[in-house]
C-alpha cells in the first residue's frame, strides 16, 4: 500500500510539473485557476469535498443497495450545483440544491440499482473512475488552449488517482481511499 501511495504522489507531482511547463514555458500563458476561491478557502474546506467524492464515487465499489443509494445521493449533490449554476462550495440555493439532490438520488436510485448491481465488474469501475476524472474538468474557468492541455493532464491525472483510490477502496476499505484523499488534496 506504501509503495501505491508513493506511486500516485510522485506520478501526480511528476504531471504537475509538465503541465506547468508546456503551459508557462512552451505557450507562454498562465495556469487556469479553479472556480472554487481562495486557497486558504480551499485547505479549509478540503474535508467535505474529499469525504463526498469518496462517498460517491467510491463508496459503490462494494456493490449493495445501501452504498448504491448513498453514492447516487452524494452524485446528485454535484448535479445539484452543476444545474443550480452555483458553486460546490456556495451556500446559495441551499435549499433548493438539498431538495434537488434527494429527488434525484432517489430517481436515480430506483432507475440504476439493478443495472448497477448487474452490469459487469470490470466495466462498472473503470466507468466510475472516468466519471471521477470528468467531473474535476467541471471546475475548470473556460476553454482555451492552456486550459485544454491543463484539462488533458488534469483528466488522465485524476482517472490514474481514481483507479489507484478504487483499488484501495477495494482491497483495504473506504477509510483507506478517503485518508490518502485527503492526504493528497492537503498537500496540493
Amino acid at each position: 500500500m506504501l509503495v501505491l501511495c508513493v506511486a500516485f504522489f510522485l506520478y501526480n507531482v511528476l504531471m504537475a510539473i509538465g503541465t506547468y511547463f508546456v503551459i508557462t514555458v512552451i505557450l507562454n500563458s498562465s495556469m487556469p485557476i479553479m472556480r472554487h476561491g481562495s486557497t486558504t478557502f480551499s485547505r479549509f474546506f478540503f474535508i467535505f469535498p474529499c469525504l463526498l467524492e469518496e462517498v460517491a464515487f467510491r463508496l459503490p465499489l462494494v456493490r449493495n443497495k445501501t452504498n448504491i443509494l448513498i453514492s447516487l445521493v452524494a452524485f446528485s449533490f454535484y448535479l445539484a450545483s452543476f444545474i443550480t449554476y452555483t458553486s460546490f462550495f456556495s451556500t446559495e440555493l441551499i435549499i433548493p440544491r438539498v431538495i434537488l439532490t434527494l429527488l434525484m438520488g432517489t430517481v436515480l436510485f430506483v432507475l440504476l440499482n439493478k443495472r448497477m448491481q448487474k452490469v459487469n465488474y470490470t466495466l462498472y469501475f473503470y466507468s466510475i473512475c472516468v466519471t471521477f476524472a470528468s467531473f474535476h474538468l467541471l471546475n475548470l474557468p473556460s476553454w482555451n488552449l492552456p486550459v485544454v492541455i491543463y484539462s488533458m493532464s488534469l483528466f488522465i491525472s485524476k482517472l490514474i488517482g481514481g483507479i489507484m483510490l478504487g483499488y484501495l477502496r477495494i482491497k483495504y476499505g473506504i477509510w483507506s481511499s478517503l485518508s490518502l484523499h485527503l492526504l493528497y488534496n492537503y498537500v496540493v
